[in-house]
């Protein structure tokens, strides 16, 4: 028969999305693996194997071939996955450690994982694919991080001169330059050839002939001449790169987990994990390093130590305050069940089952797992045991706990594991006809320069004997390097106990600190990686632990580093409007409101008329003061609170006259901490005046605890490396960022051209607002201005736009307009020279008009018109314009929850907007929610929603034939109702898009314009004002049809392949392709192409008649 998957068997789960992605792969999978595993089987049997086969499984277990037929998905990535059950075995055997950082490097990629108190932690977000265009599988995997990073890594520089390694690949054809094999540019295994750390004779056991003229000619012509570089420099240059590519890698999934890498044992696997590891562990600061003896083989060893293994699961939601024992052991005795069924078919005599619990704080998004003391909860005390091990495993994630909080239990899961054999695995042995090492090498060690390093077999040394660096210990299928001053030993099982010696950063820019000369390339690059991975360990804990969707879902937040001279240096993948223009106007002034700065102190600060976005934005100013107590810099959380203290319940409130009316509470730079102690009396004030305080402090203490893990390491950052090396760098990285920017900005078009769009009425401005922008480009001169002071004086509505806003939204035009990607910064920020006005709706408000809305409607389509702009100045250029803002499925809602346990509740409702325009080379994205000066968000599922909110989603689906026709189509309209459960809810919206669509841009059409509708209890639906507020009783819904964004190009020059796909995929309907598109399509999907050719001709011809029209 057919085979095929339904979700509920495989994944009966919350969230829909992980369920359908899931359940696709798995069908998608079942003929391909059903035929092979049958086909190995049969072979397998021709050949006399009577014995069971098994198949490993990205849980680092395995399953009969039965089960893998049944349940395919459960293969992806389980190869990857093996490596950290090698590892837990041999740091538990070698080290008797449960703390361990397992890493696998290989040829193309570099993988980590982890073992966390002897166990290997998973997660349910394993992709296939990368992480913004992959598909989730849904399931609980080995948490293995990969990055592109290995022996074949490609080293270049680009064309301001900054050195990148990767993640591009020269593979195993051509390979490295060194091969001889047809190879020209150089990689990190031509580096090592050219430093000595590989011996060119005894290359994977003298199987590969080596040519290192070849390595050395690649390495100079590639990097070496670009930077002005030695040989031996521009090679450690491209190790040291690859190494800290590494190290980022291992930060992020340690940062995730709450692990301090110095508290760690570094397992180093792979062909390449000798040769890295001891220059990652000087970096991580690890103090031990483990080379197993079958380090090159790690996963294939874990697979020989996997156990026979399976995970079940149950969704039921449980709160604490309320929690139902009688469900709760119910549900664990079936869970437990099921495991002993699972057993009992394997005939194993060892059956391990481990039950636990997937919670979060209310609200918050991600659920972490909390391992369960009972079997049952028998009383109260047990719930306690479950709340307290909640707390405390939060704790030790994010540096944050809400003990007056109750959790939320969302999933119950039960893992079984049957050890079918003994917990061994033994090391390779080799032949011995391997030709003896020289006694010696001569290696480039950095800090050291050119030293003679003692060479060893590793198969003839003693057991316990001691390796002093600078060393090499070889094996036919690795290389173990021990630096100077470091030290290795034989352990039990062949296995090498490596010490790193301290670190190398101060040593690798000391000596151009101290001449005052500028950083190279590869100086600017390990740097910037260095302060790269301090804001994404911030942004990791704000996205972790925050409680409303404004945070965890929309992402409406930003973090970053500021320079104690108030240039922004670096930030974080957040929201334009939070990054581009604002934290360098804030950080001035705190030191005009606070000129003496001190360790532990931290500020509040949201006014929008002094470097604010609106008040709804709160930030959070950290001063980073070193031991002299001098500020050196200043580390910024950002984030859209879900309540600010405004006079409704909503943080955008269009129509209100004034700041007054507005209500809104405003901080001006006030100091909530002095010697990291919190002021009791701010918090105190704020939980009176906010509607949903649990909701706001979760908020605030994510915040706060991001501020203060940025400001840590940081502090770390700066004692580890040389005096003035951090406002050395600062300076160099802008310059660098200026360079790049010159580059961009020389390839745009030149010329100067006026925008003008129209947002639709609101109150206060019932004639709509027009919004004019004047762009000029200057190429020659790598200058663009935007001009904004041409428009309306401030008005009596929240929509004003403060001076970080709309400077933000103008340059996020101009960036999204350009064909690089250059470094967001104060160095590229430079180049752009944004023209307010003071007192100017679009431009710098005064006190007390209101700017409430400021960083959706108009600054949005201020962004947009620069975009356009730049289209209309030349052919390639600029963008279409993007789908209009915030209608109804963006509502802010509010209401009482009726449910037990719940009370008052109010949150930003995220639900399907598609907003992607046309571009010069793309369609626009399908995108689930806004993509403009807001950036791109992040919706979780409607099951949470209806999970969080009492509301029901009746419907969310794309509309056809509502895209913005082109060459590149804009994303199409969204349909979405909903409405309240078993309650009256409150929704308040400002929508736009309704009298004026989205435009299309060079001949490229409008996109669909907007709609909104209340569906009452008998059916009638009524069209809602454009700015509402509007009360949603039990049995009334709320229709949301939100705008298509404008198409790039003429549609009759769309790809007629991209036409037929649209129709097929029911986008666009065969009349609509006929006639826009002049593409004739037939009911299977297939292309006239005779009667195309003629629809073409005849709009074409159309087309040209009407412009002669209009000219």
């Amino acid at each position: 028969g057919i085979p095929y998957t339904l979700s509920h068997q495989l994944n009966p789960t919350i969230r829909e999305y992980r369920r359908a992605s899931s359940t696709a792969i798995d069908a998608s999978l079942k003929p391909l693996m059903g035929s092979y595993l049958r086909h190995l089987e049969a072979s397998l049997r021709a050949e006399g194997f009577s014995g069971r086969l098994l198949i490993l499984t990205a849980s680092g277990g395995m399953l009969d071939a039965d089960d893998v037929w049944n349940r395919p998905i459960h293969t992806i990535g389980s190869g990857p996955a093996a490596a950290p059950v090698a590892g837990r075995h041999y740091a538990k055997h070698d080290c008797n450690s449960g703390l361990a950082i397992v890493t696998d490097a290989g040829g193309t990629t570099y993988d980590v994982g982890l073992v966390q108190n002897g166990q290997i932690p998973w997660t349910r977000e394993a992709m296939v694919g990368d992480q913004k265009q992959g598909f989730m599988t849904g399931f609980a995997s080995v948490d293995v991080r990969s990055i592109g990073a290995g022996g074949g890594s490609i080293a270049w520089v680009d064309d301001g001169g900054l050195l990148h390694v990767g993640p591009q690949s020269a593979g195993a054809d051509p390979g490295p330059a060194c091969w001889n094999k047809g190879g020209k540019q150089p990689t990190l295994t031509d580096a090592c050839i050219v430093l000595g750390y590989l011996d060119p004779e005894f290359y994977l056991g003298g199987n590969i002939q080596i040519d290192v003229s070849l390595a050395e000619q690649a390495i100079m012509s590639g990097v070496g001449r670009r930077l002005g570089l030695e040989l031996e420099d521009a090679a450690a240059a491209i190790f040291q790169l690859a190494c800290q590519n590494m190290v980022v890698a291992i930060e992020e999934i340690t940062l995730e987990r709450g692990i301090d890498p110095v508290d760690a044992l570094l397992v180093g696997g792979g062909g390449g994990g000798g040769l890295y590891s001891t220059t990652i562990a000087a970096q991580l600061g690890v103090r031990q390093i483990l080379i197993p003896s079958v380090s090159a083989t790690l996963s294939a060893a874990g697979a020989l130590l996997s156990e026979l293994k399976r995970d079940f699961s149950t969704t039921y939601f449980m709160l604490s305050t309320v929690f139902d024992r009688a469900a709760a052991n119910r549900i664990l005795q079936d869970l437990r069940r099921r495991c002993e069924a699972f057993a009992a078919d394997s005939g194993a005599d060892n059956v391990t089952i481990n039950l636990s619990v997937e919670a979060r704080y209310p609200d918050q998004v991600w659920e972490i797992e909390v391992p369960l003391r009972h079997d049952r909860f028998e009383n109260d005390a047990d719930i306690k045991d479950l709340v307290e091990d909640f707390h405390k495993v939060h704790l030790d994630l994010f540096a944050i706990e809400d003990t007056a909080s109750p959790i939320e239990v969302i999933a119950w899961r039960a893992e079984v594991s049957c050890q079918l054999h003994k917990d061994v695995v033994t090391g390779a042995k080799y032949s011995a006809g391997v030709r003896e090492a020289g006694a010696e090498r001569r290696a480039f060690f950095q800090g050291t320069g050119w030293t003679a390093a003692e060479v060893h077999r590793a198969e003839t040394l003693r057991l316990g004997m001691e390796i002093h660096g600078p060393a090499f210990i070889e094996s036919p299928v690795t290389t173990i390097i021990v630096p100077p001053d470091g030290n290795a030993q034989k352990m039990t099982g062949d296995s090498f106990m490596v010490e790193p010696a301290q670190s190398l950063l101060r040593n690798i820019v000391e000596d151009t600190v101290k001449t005052g000369s500028k950083m190279s390339g590869h100086e600017l690059a390990l740097l910037n990686s260095r302060l790269e991975s301090v804001v994404l360990a911030m942004r990791n804990t704000l996205l972790r632990t925050s409680r409303s969707a404004i945070m965890n879902m929309a992402r409406d937040f930003a973090c970053g580093i500021i320079t104690a001279d108030h240039d922004i240096l670096t930030v974080c993948e957040g929201l334009p409007c939070m990054t581009l223009c604002g934290p360098e106007l804030q950080s001035r002034y705190m030191k005009e409101c606070h000129p003496l700065l001190y360790r532990g102190d931290a500020f509040v600060h949201n006014s929008p008329y002094h470097g604010n976005t609106h008040p709804a934005d709160w930030t959070i100013l950290m001063p980073v003061v070193d031991e002299r107590g001098e500020h050196r810099a200043t580390v910024y959380a950002k984030a859209h609170m879900a309540d600010c203290g405004n006079s409704i319940p909503t943080t955008f409130f269009a129509a209100a006259r004034d700041v007054y009316e507005e209500g809104a509470l405003i901080f001006p730079c006030v100091k909530i901490q002095r010697d990291y102690q919190l002021d009791d009396d701010f918090v105190r004030m704020c939980r009176l005046r906010l509607r949903v305080p649990d909701m706001w402090y979760g908020d605030f203490l994510a915040m706060l605890g991001a501020c203060r893990i940025g400001e840590k390491r940081l502090l770390e950052f700066l004692d580890s490396v040389a005096e003035g090396t951090f406002e050395a760098f600062a300076k160099d990285w802008m310059d660098y960022s200026e360079r790049r920017m010159t580059l961009a900005l020389g390839e745009l078009p030149e010329g100067k051209t006026r925008v003008t769009i129209h947002h639709d009425p609101v109150p206060g401005a019932e004639d709509g607002v027009p919004i004019n922008v004047d762009l000029a480009v200057y190429p020659s001169e790598a200058r663009v201005e935007v001009d904004l002071r041409d428009n309306i004086d401030c008005q009596p509505f929240g929509m004003n736009l403060s001076e970080s806003t709309i400077s933000s939204a103008a340059m996020a035009g101009v960036y999204s307009s350009m064909r690089r990607q250059v470094p967001l910064n104060s160095g590229s920020f430079r180049c752009i020279d944004v023209q307010l006005r003071e007192n100017c709706a679009i431009g710098i408000p005064r006190h007390p008009y209101s700017c409430s809305v400021a960083t959706t409607n108009l600054s949005e389509l201020a962004g947009k018109a620069v975009a356009v702009g730049f289209a209309q100045l030349g052919e390639g250029f600029g963008l279409a314009e993007i789908g209009r803002h915030m209608p109804p499925a963006m509502a802010v809602i509010s209401g009482i929850d009726p449910r037990e346990g719940r009370g008052h509740f109010q949150n930003f409702l995220c639900l399907l907007v598609c907003n992607g325009p046309g571009a010069p080379q793309a369609d626009g994205w399908l995108t689930i929610i806004g993509i403009g000066v807001a950036g791109l968000q992040h919706h979780d599922s409607i099951e949470v929603d209806e999970m969080k909110y009492p509301i029901l989603v009746h419907s969310q689906y794309l509309l056809q034939d509502t895209e913005g026709a082109g060459r590149h189509t804009g994303s199409p309209s969204a349909y979405v109702e909903y409405e309240p459960v078993d309650t009256t809810i409150e929704a308040l919206f400002t929508s736009d898009g309704t009298i004026n669509a989205p435009l299309g841009v060079r001949g490229g059409h409008a996109g669909a314009k907007s709609q909104q509708f209340i569906r009452r209890r008998d059916g009638q639906l009524e069209e809602l004002d454009l700015c509402a507020r509007v009360m949603l009783e039990p049995g009334e819904s709320i229709i949301s049809v939100c705008t298509g964004a404008g198409g790039y190009g003429k549609p009759v020059e769309r790809d007629p392949e991209r036409v037929a796909r649209d129709v097929r995929e029911g986008f666009v309907s065969m009349d609509r392709a006929r006639a826009v598109y002049g593409v004739e399509v037939d009911s299977n999907g297939k292309i006239n192409l005779r009667k195309t050719k003629e629809l073409r001709n005849m709009l074409s011809v159309r087309h040209q008649a009407n412009e002669l029209e209009i000219a």
